[in-house]
């Protein structure tokens, strides 16, 4: 069972992410003539299959020995996924928090006072971000719910660390349960250079500030995101500056990519690079999924995703090269 969720579950959602990105890429490279786009759209995609193939692999060789058994501890994720999810909807949309700040609350409660449940919570919360014009009612949102808390069950142990993999599981189970009740998501266009530049900013902001709260008050990623989105929320309610809604969106996604455990991005500027890749790929997926929830962790995950697989073909080629250096000694 556990291998059927990660071959056509998980993985394909992360390879989808890409691809969809993907074929907005190639319409503006091909029919708006913009080659110069051509060399960051090969090294992503190439170093995003090649760590993704790499996780799976070693997912499948040190989880697969025995079979899993369903707990009762199981049930009650599920069960929790689906109390988060509903009163994330809620909240947003019956008591008019909006999507970001619901979410937000909820992560924030869960940090502060449920530490054991925060993480069900948190992903829970990015399912009820889902905007009506998707998943119009709570019926949706308990199926999304559903089959999110079943995957996330079975996928604890993969890709542990990588920021935005919440926001992945919470995307399957969004799409699942449009597909089955027969929503579809809404669609974009492809925003302007000016608007486009703003996102990447945006996503860079977010993963800064972030990373700043993790490293002052020193809490959990959970909470710094959770914060972050609360300040930037707080900022355009406040101040008489509307913001769009896609730069709110934006400073949340890089607030997950900040949320990637050090071991996976070791450095601040790989935190950046990563958040860096998000935004654009937010930008070339504005016409697929918007508004479904968990689109935005799913963007942050692929950039760190990618990200982690620049640095790692990195430290491959510096353990070749030095390799090649001490055969050559020798062999002198």
């Amino acid at each position: 069972m556990s291998l059927l969720i990660l071959v056509f579950g998980f993985l394909p959602l992360a390879l989808i992410g890409i691809l969809l990105f993907s074929i907005s890429f190639v319409d503006m490279i091909v029919f708006q003539a913009r080659w110069h786009f051509f060399i960051f759209f090969i090294v992503g995609l190439f170093f995003f299959s090649l760590k993704l193939h790499a996780l799976a692999i070693q997912f499948f060789e040190r989880h697969f020995k025995s079979p899993y058994h369903w707990k009762q501890s199981d049930t009650v994720t599920v069960l929790l996924m689906m109390v988060s999810a509903i009163i994330t909807y809620s909240l947003g949309h019956t008591f008019g928090f909006g999507a970001f700040l619901a979410s937000a609350v909820v992560g924030l409660i869960g940090a502060v006072f449920f530490k054991r449940q925060k993480t069900i919570l948190y992903t829970g919360s990015f399912i009820g971000m889902t905007h009506t014009l998707f998943l119009p009612d709570l019926w949706c949102i308990l199926l999304a719910a559903l089959v999110t808390g079943v995957i996330y069950v079975f996928s604890r142990h993969t890709f542990v660390g990588y920021g935005g993999k919440l926001g992945a599981l919470s995307l399957i189970g969004t799409l699942t349960s449009g597909y089955v009740l027969g929503h579809e998501p809404v669609s974009l266009p492809i925003p302007d250079a000016t608007t486009g530049a703003l996102i990447v900013g945006f996503s860079l902001l977010g993963t800064f500030v972030t990373l700043a709260i993790r490293k002052y008050i020193k809490h959990d990623p959970i909470f710094a995101s959770s914060l972050a989105t609360l300040f930037i929320v707080g900022i355009h309610q406040l101040i008489p500056l509307t913001l769009p809604s896609i730069l709110i969106a934006a400073f949340m996604m890089g607030t997950f990519t900040a949320m990637a455990n050090r071991l996976v991005l070791p450095r601040a500027i790989l935190f950046f690079l990563a958040s860096f890749i998000s935004g654009l790929t937010m930008i070339f997926s504005q016409p697929f999924l918007e508004n479904a929830g968990g689109k935005l962790g799913t963007l942050a995950f692929i950039g760190v995703i990618t990200t982690r697989g620049l640095v790692d073909a990195y430290h491959f080629i510096v353990l070749y090269l030095s390799a090649r250096r001490k055969r050559f000694v020798i062999d002198k």
